[in-house]
């Protein structure tokens, strides 16, 4: 997308990222230039039907840096109704995301479950608090200050929160599509190892979805059907 945006993207425009993880605006930014590439945060949820077809999962917030060149965007937004704030330190609410999802997203895709499922298991609870300590720890040895200080009770409270969501892990392992492992897991693999912390519940979750998503592209029956 980055590539395609470098060939027609206006001078004078802007591409505002609101995707999970790390990394997606140091993308844009590298193909775009710095002053056309913004980032935010969304917390509202919803599950792809299909093509063209979205089923909301209730109200949330898109929370983005500030910068002169969204001001157009976030008015059409909010002409939408869509409830969207500016902030100076939006590195804190994308790095308090990020210990969200790798707590939840992985696990669901994994087991096929809603979020408010991994509550029901003492087993699946524990590694969504463990890999959301790890992600923590990382954004305290980086310098960055998340706006929770117990990262297991904040995973938990949105599991709870969003208790019937599907996912955007488990909806993108359903249909086939690209996962967000690398800019979640991912990322807190690299950038820990960098500063020698160790992140075995992420690694774990990493392997396994790698692994999940390498072999759901090759199991093919006879028949030549695919199966998840």
């Amino acid at each position: 997308a980055a590539k395609q945006l470098s060939r027609f993207l206006s001078p004078n425009g802007i591409a505002l990222t609101l995707q999970n993880g790390l990394g997606n605006l140091e993308i844009l930014q590298d193909k775009l230039g710095p002053e056309r590439a913004a980032q935010g945060v969304t917390t509202y949820g919803a599950t792809l039907l299909g093509p063209g077809r979205v089923r909301s999962g209730g109200e949330g917030t898109v929370t983005v840096q500030e910068h002169p060149r969204l001001a157009p965007l976030n008015g059409l937004l909010r002409r939408a109704g869509i409830n969207v704030q500016e902030t100076d330190e939006i590195s804190s609410l994308v790095w308090g995301k990020l210990v969200i999802n790798v707590g939840i997203n992985p696990l669901t895709a994994l087991l096929g479950v809603r979020n408010g499922r991994l509550l029901d298991s003492p087993e699946a609870s524990q590694l969504m608090a463990l890999a959301a300590e790890e992600a923590a720890n990382l954004a305290t040895r980086q310098g960055i200050d998340l706006d929770y200080d117990d990262p297991a009770q904040a995973v938990e409270a949105v599991a709870r929160a969003t208790a019937q969501n599907f996912s955007s892990m488990l909806q993108d392992i359903r249909r086939g599509a690209p996962t967000e492992i690398e800019a979640l897991c991912g990322e807190v693999i690299r950038r820990s190892a960098q500063i020698n912390l160790p992140t075995p519940v992420n690694l774990l979750l990493y392997q396994l979805i790698k692994a999940k998503v390498e072999l759901q592209r090759n199991s093919k029956d006879e028949d030549g059907y695919h199966h998840i």
